[in-house]
């Protein structure tokens, strides 16, 4: 198979200091905070309802909050969600959020909209994410609703890839799949940081996340309560107790 060509990735550094977050009465992030260095691959763990949804949201301003969000030394606190995008992040949230009466191709076209007029540039990026999801290239014109979850889940991420994004979020993306379909999204995740790519991932699958990332941060209760390397992490007798010993509950939070 020809190699993907490899995207223009440079920076983002993203910081995050002090989020506080409410819905409601209910607080959601209570001072948290984390860094994803350029190319870095950063997982976030913790119990269900530790906040780890809300702190992705609201580092895509889709959630409102208080604190700092830096993006290669950008404040972005107060910039819309969609300016954020514009500036080099994307969100592939929980349980895809697909359109799913449209085909393969429009919703990964959906994806680059704000760059509709990069004719040559979205069209090379769309090679990019066939090239890593061969499957998506087979299907590009069936109707997203009628892929099987697998398949979803990796047209979520080729979405997310063809806003050409320095950063990428990602909400879960292991939810409910087989074990082959696990492996063959890690692969990807994994050659996608290796090109460059700052990834941020919260997973359910602990020992999944742990396996692939750089660093990680283990959340409770809307705050960081530990961080460090994965491995480190991973050897950690506490993490192995409450996390490693199987999958996650899903996270609510």
């Amino acid at each position: 198979m020809q190699q993907p060509r490899a995207k223009s990735t440079a920076g983002g550094a993203l910081a995050v200091r002090d989020l506080q977050a409410r819905y409601g009465q209910v607080r959601a992030l209570h001072g948290a905070a984390l860094e994803v260095q350029p190319g870095e691959l950063v997982a976030i763990i913790g119990p269900n309802g530790a906040g780890k949804t809300s702190l992705l949201n609201a580092i895509m301003g889709l959630l409102p909050a208080t604190g700092s969000v830096l993006l290669d030394g950008e404040e972005l606190s107060g910039v819309p969600t969609e300016q954020r995008v514009w500036r080099g992040m994307t969100l592939v949230p929980e349980r895809r959020q697909l359109f799913g009466s449209l085909s393969v191709r429009d919703n990964l076209l959906l994806g680059a909209f704000h760059r509709r007029r990069e004719g040559a540039g979205v069209a090379a990026d769309m090679e990019f994410v066939f090239a890593h999801f061969p499957v998506l290239r087979e299907r590009q014109r069936q109707i997203a609703r009628t892929l099987s979850g697998g398949e979803q889940q990796m047209l979520a991420i080729g979405r997310g890839l063809m806003s050409a994004p320095r950063l990428l979020m990602m909400d879960e993306p292991l939810l409910g799949l087989a074990p082959l379909v696990v492996r063959e999204i890690l692969e990807v995740v994994r050659a996608l940081s290796a090109r460059g790519l700052s990834i941020l991932l919260v997973e359910q699958n602990a020992k999944a996340a742990l396996a692939v990332a750089d660093r990680a941060y283990v959340m409770e209760r809307g705050t960081v309560v530990l961080h460090g390397s994965a491995s480190r992490l991973a050897g950690d007798p506490k993490v192995q107790a409450a996390y490693l010993g199987g999958h996650l509950e899903e996270d609510r939070g």
